[in-house]
């Protein structure tokens, strides 16, 4: 009986998955490709990318600065 509850379920997550992809499931994709990232050997390349700032200026004003310093991608996201 609990083997056919598994079945079931693996069944069900491999239907949803292709047929129903959703932004939930986007989103964990995401989220599972950024800890790997993360905490790979390019988890350094990977936080300096987040660290990039961020010039969009026509002439001396820059778009993009908070407090007269510039923002980096990481800030950008959240602020947006």
């Amino acid at each position: 009986m609990e083997k056919l509850k598994i079945l079931n379920m693996n069944f069900s997550f491999q239907r949803a998955a292709h047929y129903h992809i959703n932004g939930g499931m986007l989103l964990m994709g995401v989220v599972l490709l950024a800890m790997l990232l993360a905490n790979s050997p390019w988890g350094d390349a990977y936080a300096s990318f987040w660290n990039y700032e961020v010039h969009l200026q026509i002439g001396e004003f820059n778009f993009f600065s908070h407090n007269g310093h510039h923002m980096t991608l990481m800030t950008f996201i959240n602020d947006a």
